[in-house]
């Protein structure tokens, strides 16, 4: 549930003590930025957040902020858990299924994290980490001319050239 701090809802952000999950979209760049640099923000917001799912049945939106908490700490399958309940309730969250497959991936299930990010990219034909995320998932399955192809088109687009350049090095030097 996200409440604003600015009107009608800051009593209820106040009572219930929720100091930093965002109240819009506009506050979710700054606060994955603090997040991101401050491990004790990032523990007092994940705990905001378990408060936040507790409450409600329909807690996609701190579920898919939970996930992207539980990404960052290394702990993956509880990411798959969140963003699978997240995608159960389609919210209307970005890269559900692009961040499903990153977990997966990270879990060692090359197969599933491919399958989720064709599902992504079937849902957003403009993501612009396909190529890599699928490049990533087909070297992992031991396809690596595909995993090269994919990676040669990741390194045409900005967000992902550097990281598509660097999986292309590493291919080059086995």
């Amino acid at each position: 549930q996200l409440l604003r701090r600015d009107g009608r809802d800051s009593t209820l952000a106040e009572l219930w003590g929720y100091r930093l999950m965002p109240g819009g979209s506009r506050a979710i760049g700054a606060l994955g930025d603090r997040v991101w640099q401050d491990p004790a923000i990032r523990v007092a917001l994940d705990r905001e957040l378990a408060r936040a799912i507790a409450s409600s049945e329909w807690n996609g939106h701190a579920r898919a902020l939970a996930a992207n908490i539980a990404l960052q700490d290394g702990r993956y399958d509880e990411a798959a858990k969140h963003l699978q309940h997240a995608i159960r309730l389609e919210t209307q969250e970005q890269l559900l299924h692009g961040r499903l497959g990153i977990a997966r991936l990270m879990s060692g299930r090359a197969v599933e994290a491919l399958a989720e990010f064709e599902t992504e990219r079937r849902a957003n034909s403009t993501w612009d980490e396909y190529d890599l995320r699928r490049g990533q998932a087909l070297l992992a399955m031991g396809r690596r001319a595909e995993a090269q192809a994919a990676f040669v088109r990741a390194r045409q687009v900005p967000a992902t050239s550097t990281e598509a350049a660097d999986s292309l090095a590493a291919l080059g030097s086995r």
